[in-house]
């Protein structure tokens, strides 16, 4: 029994591939697939059978010559439009060496070959790379890409299944003669899921529910709880009125997720719809949650409230009925994407408005004083209706290209509408306006030339110089988006991303994200100066005119950590929201205070408002 991974050539030296034998099933990782292979489960009353504590791959060579032959079955995940650099190698080695025979031909045995805890295939989709490692429970798998545009390229099919796949809730379940193998999620659905295989039948009924209970013995948390149904649900936005209610949205695959009676939509329509919900922000009861979609996939990635005080929503939907109002601006998408907008009553969840916006998406969204709704996000293929006198009216780019628009009169009318890009790629993520309504975005640059960028930064701005691979970008427009007030990078050598901005009392900008640069710009005396893995979350404040860097300082533990959330206490606290891959992080104690509890936790940490000392993180 191989505990591991082996990885050696075959026969005919060209296709490297790596084996891997756990819970009665063995699998074979090669460039263009992975092969399970099934074998009939022998009787409990034989060595080896189901009633052996050992695994029943385990018999005596002596055991195996008495045994009954075994019918076996493969089953192929077979991967699709790879890219012709993509690589298959080895990591973390293991002691000890493998032997893999297949077939009676010795020129096709794999004899002495190396072990590894995982693999990755660098480059196997363009721009993604899929990490591969062993876990007591199956092969847990990581896609690693930039952004979900470049997850939408994974593609793949299953080959020697008995049936269709069957997918539910987000994961993926295919048969053979010998039991099944399950994939949650699916694979390109998010960036990190497990395979299982097993002889025993997959669930056939699902329930979700919620319930308000706090996480821990912590006297910080005032309520905390879960909400989602058998699928993947994922919030994404939040916002909070004057009555202390939080808004938050993000989508579901869930047939159930928890809705209440007399919203806009109570059931789910297809594949992944969007969501939005109302909570008491005392309590952590929930008022009021609806779904909004329709016969494809949604997205919502933003939440902001209007002039009015409701909540409004935006992202991406794919699907041809989306729920639009009368008069806005656009109710049919005809292009492959669109951007969504809709406001929602606050009291009742009913739809107030809601309109589309060709050629792209929205991650980020924010309201003027005078009501109007500003977004940002990212053009995929160009066909936005840019407007007369914008800044930029022509598609740069041939993958992503920035865009910020505004919207008012209850979505009937485009105020502008602007691309900001290069003919390389960007991505806005983030969104905050100054006192005047001038809309500043951070987001990231890259290029496949990886050390030229045509983003158009400015004369006198912090960082003219691109610095390679990808780059922090952060910019401010007019109010009227009739041109660039300042544009700048911020970053290093590798990859830096900017995912969350706010701004201070006095506009000065601050930004959060992630970076695995070495170089990425700290100052003397701030928290922490140095990465201290792969990725560290970043915080950076610029002057409000963008021309310097007033503090910035990592964060991180001993593994990867992310910041997507930034925003301001009333003691001008900085207050940074992100995830963690570290089993151990920052405290005001030390580096490695906290525990982590689970492969993947959630962390906010609270900063001195001079970037000089971590006061608290949870």
């Amino acid at each position: 029994r191989a505990n591991g991974l082996a990885k050696g050539r075959g026969a005919d030296d060209r296709a490297p591939c790596v084996s891997m034998t756990f819970a009665g099933a063995s699998c074979l990782l090669d460039e263009g697939g992975i092969s399970f292979r099934f074998l009939e489960p022998r009787a409990p009353s034989q060595p080896g059978g189901l009633d052996d504590p050992s695994s029943f791959e385990c018999v005596t060579i002596d055991q195996a010559k008495s045994l009954p032959p075994r019918k076996g079955h493969v089953l192929r995940l077979a991967f699709l439009g790879t890219s012709p650099r993509a690589r298959l190698r080895g990591l973390e080695p293991k002691p000890g060496t493998c032997n893999v025979y297949r077939g009676r031909n010795p020129r096709s045995w794999l004899e002495g070959q190396a072990l590894y805890k995982s693999v990755i295939y660098e480059s196997l989709w363009p721009g993604v790379d899929l990490l591969v490692r062993e876990s007591a429970s199956g092969l847990r798998y990581e896609l690693r890409a930039n952004d979900q545009a470049a997850l939408d390229q994974v593609r793949y099919r299953w080959e020697g299944s008995t049936g269709p796949p069957a997918e539910r809730g987000g994961c993926e379940t295919v048969n053979t003669p010998f039991g099944a193998l399950t994939i949650l999620p699916r694979l390109g659905a998010a960036a990190r899921g497990i395979v299982s295989m097993s002889a025993a039948k997959s669930r056939s009924s699902w329930s979700g529910s919620f319930a308000a209970a706090p996480a821990r013995a912590d006297p910080d948390v005032v309520w905390s709880t879960y909400i989602g149904g058998y699928g993947m649900d994922r919030a994404r936005g939040m916002a909070v009125d004057s009555q202390g209610r939080l808004f938050i949205g993000g989508e579901s695959t869930s047939d159930n997720f928890p809705t209440t009676p007399g919203v806009f939509q109570q059931e789910h329509a297809l594949e992944e719809d969007a969501v939005l919900m109302a909570w008491d922000g005392d309590t952590g009861q929930l008022l009021w949650s609806t779904y909004l979609g329709g016969d494809s996939l949604e997205e919502g990635h933003a939440v902001c409230l209007s002039a009015a005080g409701n909540p409004i929503i935006a992202g991406r939907t794919w699907s041809t009925d989306f729920p639009t109002t009368p008069g806005v601006i656009d109710t049919l998408r005809d292009g492959p994407e669109a951007a969504f907008i809709a406001e929602l009553d606050a009291g009742t969840g009913q739809l107030l408005w809601s309109t589309l916006l060709e050629g792209a998406f929205a991650c980020a969204a924010a309201t003027t004083a005078e009501g109007a709704v500003v977004i940002a996000g990212v053009s995929c293929g160009g066909g936005a209706p840019t407007t007369v006198g914008a800044y930029d009216r022509t598609y740069n780019a041939d993958i992503w290209d920035g865009r910020l628009a505004r919207i008012s009169q209850q979505g009937q009318q485009l105020d502008w509408c602007t691309y900001l890009g290069s003919e390389n790629y960007e991505f806005l993520r983030g969104l905050a306006l100054d006192g005047r309504g001038c809309p500043i975005v951070a987001g990231y640059a890259g290029e496949r030339d990886p050390c030229v960028s045509g983003f158009p930064v400015t004369a006198g701005a912090y960082d003219e110089t691109y610095n390679c691979v990808m780059d922090g970008i952060i910019a401010k427009m007019a109010e009227d988006g009739s041109s660039l007030v300042w544009g700048t990078f911020i970053g290093g050598q590798y990859g830096d991303y900017l995912h969350a901005i706010t701004l201070d009392a006095d506009d000065n900008v601050i930004v959060g994200g992630y970076s695995n640069s070495q170089e990425y710009p700290t100052t003397p005396g701030s928290y922490q100066t140095a990465l201290r893995r792969l990725d560290d979350a970043v915080v950076s404040v610029l002057s409000s005119d963008g021309s310097s860097l007033l503090w910035s300082t990592f964060i991180g533990g001993d593994k990867d950590d992310v910041c997507f959330g930034i925003s301001i206490d009333p003691r001008e606290r900085v207050l940074v929201s992100g995830i963690t891959f570290s089993p151990s992080f920052p405290g005001p104690g030390g580096a490695d205070e906290l525990s982590t509890l689970g492969e993947t936790d959630g962390f906010l940490a609270v900063l001195r408002a001079d970037g000089s000392r971590l006061l608290d993180s949870h």
